[in-house]
């Protein structure tokens, strides 16, 4: 199972791969070789930027779950 897994990481990661070239053969035409190059560059940063964003605010909500403390409520005393 675990080799399983493992080449689906490395087959997902050549998928990857193949659609950046892709993207920047794509733009050649439009944008010229250099152009291409550096949309391609901003674009996968900008996702990557979106993605680590995310998963430090899901990071921070799971922290804020296990971070809660018994802090024992104040009940109001009893006036005699």
């Amino acid at each position: 199972m675990a080799v399983l897994v493992f080449v689906g990481l490395v087959l997902i990661g050549c998928a990857l791969g193949a659609l950046v070239v892709g993207t920047m053969i794509a733009l050649i035409p439009y944008l010229g070789a250099w152009g291409a190059m550096g949309a391609t560059v901003l674009g996968t940063l900008a996702l990557a930027a979106i993605a680590f964003w995310l998963a430090v605010r899901r990071i921070g909500r799971v922290g804020a779950l296990f971070a809660s403390e018994d802090v024992p409520s104040e009940e109001p005393k009893a006036s005699a």
